[in-house]
């Protein structure tokens, strides 16, 4: 039995279909507020530019691609443009999950210190 090109692209694009609906009720689930403006088609296609963007910073992975995304709705679409954020994930010498693991601690940090009232903006 053989895989025909056209069935593994088939195949291919159901899977990020699929990939992209998880990421898009993930987003629903845990930034309802930041969320509930899109629906599930634009939903799924915000997360589509987010994946184009990250894979210019060879970013591909699943985690890491949803976390650029949940960063895309609390910081803003261009925050890896930020000139703080943008070497960071420009370095190929770290791992992709890392650099976003990074910038998701440092969200947090940050948010925890604006709760205390001991922080400025955050780039993004």
């Amino acid at each position: 039995m053989q895989i025909r090109r056209d069935q593994m692209q088939a195949f291919d694009t159901l899977a990020q279909k699929a990939f992209r609906r998880r990421v898009g009720a993930y987003l629903r689930q845990h930034l309802p507020d930041r969320t509930k403006a899109l629906n599930d088609v634009e939903l799924e296609t915000r997360v589509a530019e987010c994946q184009e963007i990250a894979a210019g910073y060879g970013i591909d992975s699943e985690r890491a691609i949803a976390k650029w995304s949940y960063l895309t709705f609390v910081v803003g679409v261009r925050f890896h443009k930020h000139v703080d954020i943008e070497p960071h994930l420009s370095r190929s010498d770290i791992d992709q999950n890392l650099k976003l693991d990074f910038l998701m601690r440092s969200l947090i940090f940050h948010l925890e210190a604006a709760e205390r009232g001991k922080a400025g903006k955050w780039p993004g």
